[in-house]
């Protein structure tokens, strides 16, 4: 609207100025018309009477005193100044007798010479200093004969027409006055009607303009004056309507808007706290997918690369290792005796120290070798793109000399080693599968030839993984073709020189292998988990033996069976306990559990809670091999257990040995502080029953009293001892 009443505005003001120059414009053109025909009208008359002039002979004009006299009445009659000029523009003939003889130069073009040259009449102002004002002179050329317009001229006449011009202007002056006063009249007119137009059109529509500015403000009370009842009136009653229905509707909208804001708020909160749980629910898959992605090639409690990342790295080298034809190698590295440290502090004191020989390994090899943790306590080290096999024999050296240092985990010192078996590529295998292979073979060599040692593969491995194989096969199907036996050792008490009770120990009858060892085939069991099912079998086997010989007459002895870490750690342990005592009537009292050191440690909730539902049932419980793991007397004395096993380890050098006989003695000790009975194992020679003896050892179990004996010789064996009266019945509790 603003800029339609400016147009509008400009449109009146551009007609009426229009309209104004028109008029000034056709007054200028009537005055100079007015003008042009005096002048016209001035030329024509004086060339007419120039013309007359004209008319005198060619005799006439060269007769100076005729032609002097015939001007003279022609100047009487036209009352005008005239003089003729010969060809050279000298006054033969003038009004004013002085002049005559001059030559003529008050025309400044040279407007007289060009006449008497071409024969042209031509107008000129005359610029003569003695003259009051420029005067209009007219230039006629006299031709020789004026019959022929063609013939020579022999002069000219020259004639001011300047009062004939005077007195014709005088006669148009009041036409011209005329003709300025109706311009001025007509532009008069024209200012009026176009202050009376912005009057009736301009205000109205400037007030419009500003009622549109006032609601375009957003000012919707604003009204505008209604002037007249014409259009633009009814115009401003529709703009006053219009701002009155836009009141009432803005009301309406700022309170609609109002609510509406309200639930935008609501609804953009509700939608911020979406896009917050939408994002960290995106950030919890994108992590979930790292971590599975981790997982999936990393091990997560030492950040080694596993088995799967270990095999891409393996294939990569062995790709690397083919095109620049170099050697490659791999170390298979397994930790010595680690279960014992599991066994003892528990499986978190093994997770640190398994992370803290993982951080060892990391950093003792070069920048592009690689260590990954296949499981357990195997790690395995890749060497890529190697000169020789010695260099992974130095390799092989520095890590069994970082692992051997002491480690401190939980505040103990514990010191490990490991064995490592290397194979190389190409000669021990070209893929990832034969040399991982032929490292873990070359492990276990290392393991056999003693431990904390390095063995590169070689064929003859073969044979003894195979052996090992059919080892493990061999002893999935001893229990079901009953190839195991229970040898029997008799404990003797030092004072009494009685018999209270025997150990019953394990052996294997193979059908080609003959005896083998539970130095040999105990590991495997455990490895296996076929120890549980075997360690059942003891139990009511021993159970069943002792029964027996007291149906015999025997004396009612005490029978000692060991229990594994896995036995121990099975769900059904007490089940089975109840169920061998029942089917086998074997009396609570008699039977004596042995569990060792390292198992009572472990998980110590759990085994308190184990321990004292087997003591409820009346058995008696033992700690076997004393003195090699890391319990304390604040330890022990919390579990209910009856009797203390010396380890062998500290008997064996004992007296001569003094760190040896320290410890036995600080473990015999111990026990009577806490009324342990004390049971020193693997005693062979006088001089060590002498120093137990000595320091109060209740009982000794060794060679130097009976090797352990098949159920038929053990029998003899306590016949005999009966005979010489040097038995007599253990008491139902041993203590």
């Amino acid at each position: 609207m603003v800029a339609k009443s400016r147009s509008i505005r400009l449109k009146l003001t551009a007609v009426f100025l229009t309209v104004a120059l028109l008029a000034i414009i056709f007054s200028i053109a009537a005055i100079t018309a007015e003008i042009e025909t005096a002048k016209r009208a001035a030329l024509l008359e004086a060339q007419d009477v120039a013309n007359a002039i004209t008319t005198a002979t060619a005799e006439d004009f060269l007769a100076p005193s005729l032609l002097q006299a015939h001007l003279m009445d022609l100047h009487r009659l036209y009352k005008r100044d005239l003089f003729f000029v010969d060809m050279k523009k000298r006054i033969i003939a003038d009004s004013d007798p002085q002049e005559i003889g001059v030559i003529f130069s008050a025309d400044q073009a040279g407007e007289v010479s060009d006449t008497l040259r071409d024969g042209h009449t031509r107008t000129f102002i005359e610029d003569d200093a003695t003259l009051d004002h420029p005067t209009k002179q007219i230039v006629l050329p006299i031709h020789e004969n004026r019959t022929d317009t063609n013939s020579a001229i022999i002069g000219g006449v020259v004639l001011e027409y300047t009062p004939i011009y005077d007195q014709l202007m005088l006669r148009a002056r009041g036409q011209i006055y005329l003709t300025v006063g109706t311009a001025f009249l007509f532009v008069l007119l024209t200012i009026l009607l176009w202050k009376h137009a912005s009057t009736l059109i301009l205000r109205p529509l400037s007030e419009l303009k500003r009622g549109v500015d006032m609601l375009g403000a957003q000012d919707y009370a604003t009204r505008v004056v209604v002037e007249a009842d014409d259009e633009i009136g009814a115009l401003a009653k529709a703009f006053n309507r219009m701002a009155e229905d836009l009141s009432v509707s803005h009301a309406k909208l700022i309170e609609y808007g109002r609510g509406l804001e309200m639930q935008v708020v609501a609804r953009t909160r509700e939608l911020s706290n979406t896009n917050i749980l939408l994002q960290e629910e995106i950030e919890q898959h994108k992590l979930a997918a790292r971590r599975i992605e981790y997982l999936a090639y990393y091990d997560s409690m030492t950040t080694l690369p596993n088995r799967s990342m270990f095999g891409k790295l393996l294939a990569q080298g062995l790709a690397n290792a083919r095109r620049n034809k170099k050697q490659l190698a791999v170390l298979f590295l397994d930790l010595d005796r680690f279960k014992n440290v599991n066994d003892t502090l528990g499986h978190d004191a093994g997770d640190a120290l398994l992370q803290e020989v993982a951080k060892r390994l990391k950093d003792s090899l070069r920048g592009n070798d690689t260590v990954a943790r296949l499981g357990g306590d195997e790690f395995v080290v890749l060497l890529p793109e190697l000169d020789d096999g010695k260099q992974a024999e130095t390799v092989a050296r520095k890590l069994l000399s970082i692992i051997t240092k002491p480690f401190s985990v939980y505040d103990h010192e514990l010191r490990i080693t490991a064995s490592i078996g290397i194979s190389t590529y190409p000669k021990d295998g070209e893929d990832e599968q034969t040399l991982t292979k032929n490292a873990d073979i070359a492990m276990y060599q290392a393991k056999d030839e003693g431990k904390n040692n390095f063995q590169f593969y070689s064929t003859q491995f073969n044979a003894h993984s195979f052996e090992r194989l059919a080892l493990e096969s061999s002893l999935r199907r001893a229990l079901e073709r009953d190839e195991f036996q229970l040898y029997y050792q008799a404990r003797r008490n030092l004072r009494t020189g009685q018999i209270p009770g025997m150990e019953a120990l394990l052996r294997w009858k193979h059908p080609d292998l003959g005896m083998v060892s539970p130095v040999q085939f105990i590991p495997v069991a455990e490895e296996t988990g076929l120890i549980v099912p075997i360690g059942a079998w003891v139990l009511k086997a021993a159970c069943q033996q002792n029964v027996a010989w007291q149906k015999m007459g025997l004396p009612r002895l005490t029978m000692a069976v060991n229990l594994s870490a896995r036995q121990f750690n099975d769900a059904n342990l007490l089940r089975n306990i109840q169920n061998t005592l029942k089917e086998t009537g074997m009396e609570p009292t008699l039977l004596e559990l042995e569990i060792t050191e390292s198992m009572l440690m472990h998980d110590v909730e759990r085994t308190l809670q184990v321990l004292t539902d087997i003591k409820k049932m009346g058995i008696l419980l033992a700690i076997d091999d004393f003195g090699t793991g890391y319990s304390s007397l604040s330890n022990l004395k919390q579990f209910p257990v009856d009797t203390i096993k010396i380890d062998r380890s500290f008997i064996r050098d004992t007296p001569g040995d003094p760190e040896d006989k320290a410890i036995a003695e600080a473990i015999i000790a111990m026990s009577k502080t806490l009324s342990l009975s004390v049971i020193a194992e693997g005693v062979e020679t006088k001089e060590q029953v002498d120093f137990l003896r000595e320091h109060a050892c209740d009982e000794i179990q060794g060679f130097y009293f009976n090797k352990p004996m098949p159920p038929d010789d053990f029998a003899e064996f306590l016949k005999t001892k009966l005979t010489e009266n040097a038995m007599e019945p253990a008491p139902s509790n041993h203590h």
